[in-house]
């Protein structure tokens, strides 16, 4: 068997709730979307449920592994995709978003009792009514006899504290919801901690439940990505390792391969990224496989076949790896392979 995991500390999963729980007095929703980030839904939930009040997904299919964990409300944070989609938000009890005019004139009656979640577009510009909009659309939903209602939006900005996005937003949300006496909805995971007047009755949090980022307020990394050693080689100095020959030895050097590479989600990069190898840090080097990935050694010979690389642990934060090669934690995260076994530890 193929020795490549993901790790997964679910005793910190819970700790970076508690984190959340400590600074915000509001219901906290538990985001379970991309199949929570990637580290499966089944799992999660049983970890966050005592935390949470509420979920939210992406697809019908996610929503349903939810259900059969939870009996709380589960949202679908874009809401129905076509008409067919209606029967399965009755039959699994969902919460739903209405973001378009087309979902908003394909409303069933029969949905009335299911919780809706109207969107606001404050500036993300993405999904949601325009706010010249808003308050007439919320007249045709009372007018249907749609009153179990969330108002909701969602910053573009949050992370950045002092971004005057962030200000504009909250701005213009809080005075077109304000004469409206429904739940509000509208912080992130950056909004929990840097925007607490934006906390209103739900916030949102994502990325921070799973560690990849905000650690200056106590958040922890949930997930520690390696792979066994399969080979070491000697490389002479001015021979070339890899695809396109795209890192030559300057030196006499030790080169290990571990069976990990762009196919299990790990980033396909050029440069020297850093892993660590019995808790000594050695870097990557040459293009990254599909089923490979070198380190450059150097004249270590402790380091020997079967040893655990990690690509990232419990002990590094994942998002100045993310930013050290153009990307977000995030998509570490979520491009995670369904082929790497997950490895829950208490």
């Amino acid at each position: 068997m193929r020795d490549t995991e993901l790790q997964i500390n679910l005793s910190n999963l819970s700790h970076n709730l508690n984190i959340l729980k400590e600074n915000t007095t509001s219901e906290i929703q538990g985001v379970l979307k991309a199949f929570s980030y990637g580290l499966e839904i089944n799992e999660v939930v049983e970890v966050i449920d005592e935390h949470v009040s509420c979920y939210s997904v992406m697809s019908i299919d996610e929503a349903i592994l939810v259900r059969n964990k939870s009996s709380k409300p589960i949202l679908l944070l874009q809401g129905i995709y076509d008409l067919d989609e209606y029967k399965e938000v009755l039959k699994y009890d969902l919460d739903f978003v209405i973001h378009s005019d087309w979902q908003l004139k394909n409303l069933e009656e029969g949905l009335k009792n299911n919780r809706l979640w109207l969107k606001l577009n404050t500036g993300l510009n993405r999904l949601g009514f325009n706010a010249e909009k808003f308050e007439s659309t919320i007249k045709v939903l009372e007018q249907k006899g749609f009153i179990n209602l969330v108002l909701m939006s969602h910053f573009a900005c949050a992370d950045e504290k002092g971004h005057p996005l962030n200000d504009k937003q909250l701005q213009l949300f809080e005075k077109v919801t304000k004469k409206f006496s429904y739940k509000k909805s509208l912080a992130n995971s950056g909004a929990v901690f840097n925007y607490p007047e934006s906390h209103y009755d739900i916030v949102r949090p994502g990325i921070s439940v799973y560690g990849g980022g905000f650690y200056e307020h106590g958040i922890k990394p949930v997930t520690n990505f390696r792979s066994k050693i399969i080979s070491i080689r000697n490389v002479k100095k001015g021979d070339s390792v890899g695809y396109e020959a795209s890192w030559t030895a300057v030196k006499d050097s030790l080169v290990a391969v571990i069976s990990l590479g762009y196919a299990d989600g790990y980033p396909l990069i050029y440069k020297d990224v850093p892993v660590f190898v019995n808790d000594k840090q050695f870097h990557t080097i040459g293009r990254t496989s599909m089923d490979m990935v070198c380190i450059n050694l150097g004249d270590d010979s402790s380091i020997k076949v079967g040893d655990w690389v990690e690509m990232w642990n419990f002990k590094t934060p994942l998002n100045t790896l993310a930013k050290s090669i153009n990307t977000i934690s995030y998509q570490l995260l979520t491009n995670i392979s369904r082929r790497v076994p997950k490895n829950y530890l208490e």
